[in-house]
Formats: structure tokens, C-alpha cells, sequence
């Protein structure tokens, strides 16, 4: 049973001495739900992965704008089992700092419905799968991956925190105070981002292993005499890219190290069960 891993996000990764041999793919097959953001294939240490650029090669797709089944779509198309995703997101705890990379435990669906949040049912008419799928979403994120990031940053020596809750709201904007404080105090999230849903939904409704890794980049606009706006988030962003390149591999290697037949065995069977035929 192959292992093809794919990275979702691409912060950090256009740097050469990380990913040989980068190219496009211009020639990806469009989907039920229309066509996908770029993708790109390269190598890291001597294996091959793929890269999608979520906001597409320009970064012109705002985060409801992102056509998440069809991207997912597009990666199941190439053999992808395994999906490692990078995502910007602002703290909403003291101790969850600027810089630091979280490994995602958890998330809360904010979004407002603008977006395809299953791939099932919703373009049969396109060829997409029928039916009905109810899947559970405890845990989350796939278990087993999420350990070899926590390995992967503890090898590395970067910051990190071992889990985070995410509140995923619909942007593009960024949260009002009082949104803050909610996610915060009432909700008890550790971060607050636009991308984590319905990405890790559909990316397991597919049948593949997925866990994110999100990149702090502000306090939200919580915490007194902090200013969240575009240019502090993009100077943070670059701070954050080098430490994803510098992870990156180590976890490429301890994918590709795993044994994951008694995993893809019952992710695959969780799947199969969770789908009523219509």
C-alpha cells in the first residue's frame, strides 16, 4: 500500500533547497465541483510530494472563495493518502505566541454556509459521489499523523504547542472585539482561522489521513495594544515560513517511515460505514 503525501498551504515551501525539482501541474482534470488551486509537484529529500497552493499560485482565492472539494478532489485524483496542511491563524491565548507552529486538535465550524461542506450528495450531477455521508469528527484530526508532527517539531526544536482548538469563521475579515473575546472566554478556542473548515472534514470524508499545523501570526485583536492588520500578519508569515521549511522534511521522512496498512484500513472501513446510499 503506497504512501503519496501532499502539503496544503505551501508557506516556506518555494524555497529550492527544500523542494527540488518543483513544477506545476497544468494538466489536472477538472472536478464535479470545478477546477482546483495550483498544484504543484516536487521532491523533498528524494520522495515526491505534492503542494497545493490553497489561495491559488497568486494568492487570489479568499478563504470562502477556496474551492476545497474540488482541491481535495484533485489530490485523491494523483494518489494522495496523506495530507499535511499549513495555516495562518491568530492566538487567542497569552501563551500561544506569535511564531509558534500548533498542531491542531480540534476545531469549531463558525463559517456562515458560503461554503461546499461535504463532498458527498452535493454534485452528483457533475459525477460526484451520491448519497448521504454522516461521519464522525471525533477525533478530529487523524490521530496517528498528528504524532509524527509532534515528533517531527519536537526533532526540529522549533516553538510548538502539542494541541489547539480552532475557531473557523468565514472571513475575509478579521474578528471584531467582541468576536474575540466570545472565541476566547466563552469558547474556550486557542486560535481563530479561516481555513480549517470544511478542509479536515472532507479531506477524511475522502479517505485521507490528515493534520494541520497552524502558524501564529497575531494575537487577534483580543490583547490590549496589539494591531492585527495584513502587514504585521505578512512579516510574521515570513518569520513563520522557515520554520515550516525546517520541519518539513523531518516529516516527510517519518511519513514515509510509518506503517499505515491497520490505519488506511480503518479510516477507509470508518468511511465506508458513514455513507447512506440514496
Amino acid at each position: 500500500m503506497s504512501t503519496v503525501i501532499a502539503i496544503i498551504g505551501g508557506t516556506g515551501l518555494d524555497d529550492p533547497t527544500i523542494v527540488t525539482n518543483r513544477k506545476e501541474l497544468e494538466d489536472i482534470e477538472e472536478t464535479p465541483w470545478g477546477e482546483p488551486s495550483t498544484i504543484f509537484k516536487g521532491e523533498v529529500n528524494g520522495e515526491t510530494v505534492f503542494i497545493l497552493s490553497r489561495h491559488g499560485r497568486l494568492h487570489n482565492k479568499s478563504p470562502s472563495q477556496v474551492n476545497y472539494c474540488a482541491n481535495l478532489w484533485a489530490l485523491k485524483r494523483l494518489g494522495v493518502t496523506h495530507i499535511v496542511a499549513t495555516t495562518a491563524c491568530g492566538s487567542l491565548k497569552e501563551e500561544y505566541s506569535p511564531g509558534d507552529l500548533v498542531v491542531l486538535s480540534d476545531y469549531i465550524d463558525m463559517t456562515k454556509g458560503y461554503r461546499v461542506n461535504t463532498h458527498v450528495g452535493t454534485a452528483v450531477e457533475n459525477g460526484g459521489p451520491k448519497g448521504i455521508i454522516h461521519l464522525p469528527s471525533k477525533p478530529a484530526y487523524d490521530e496517528d499523523l498528528r504524532e509524527i508532527l509532534i515528533e517531527s517539531l519536537k526533532e526540529s526544536g522549533v516553538d510548538h504547542k502539542t494541541r489547539g482548538t480552532a475557531v473557523c469563521i468565514e472571513g475575509p475579515r478579521f474578528s471584531s472585539y467582541a468576536e474575540s473575546c466570545i472565541f476566547r472566554d466563552v469558547y474556550k478556542a486557542e486560535i481563530v482561522n479561516m481555513t480549517a473548515c470544511p478542509e479536515t472534514s472532507i479531506a477524511r470524508e475522502m479517505g485521507m489521513h490528515y493534520a494541520s499545523i497552524a502558524m501564529v501570526t497575531d494575537y487577534d485583536c483580543w490583547k490590549e495594544n496589539e494591531e492585527v492588520n495584513v502587514a504585521n500578519v505578512t512579516k510574521q508569515m515570513l518569520i513563520n515560513a522557515k520554520s515550516v521549511g525546517k520541519v518539513v522534511p523531518i516529516i516527510i521522512r517519518k511519513i514515509k517511515e510509518q506503517d499505515w496498512r491497520k490505519s488506511r484500513e480503518s479510516l477507509l472501513a470508518a468511511v465506508k460505514t458513514a455513507i447512506m446510499e440514496c
